[in-house]
């Protein structure tokens, strides 16, 4: 099995080019049977944006800070396999 884990700490940068919207690469990844996790750290994530690159919420994960990370890491790695 071969799993994508992105880790963000905010929303997605659209002001360089070339954008693309985040459904477009994780939907190729996806056809390739990738398993799409994501993890959220901090207030500025955007939720659904994380739900659009897993597809679903039971892939997606939000932390409050990178010390909540390190403190859940096994928790969070647990879902992934």
């Amino acid at each position: 099995m071969q799993v994508v884990v992105l880790i963000t700490d905010g929303p997605q940068t659209k002001r360089f080019d070339p954008y693309q919207p985040l459904d477009i690469p994780s939907k190729s990844l996806k056809s390739k049977g990738v398993q799409m996790f994501a993890v959220g750290i901090g207030p500025a994530v955007n939720t659904h944006e994380l739900e659009t690159i897993t597809a679903t919420s039971g892939k997606a994960f939000l932390v409050r800070s990178y010390q909540e990370l390190m403190t859940n890491t096994n928790e969070i790695c647990s879902k992934f396999c």
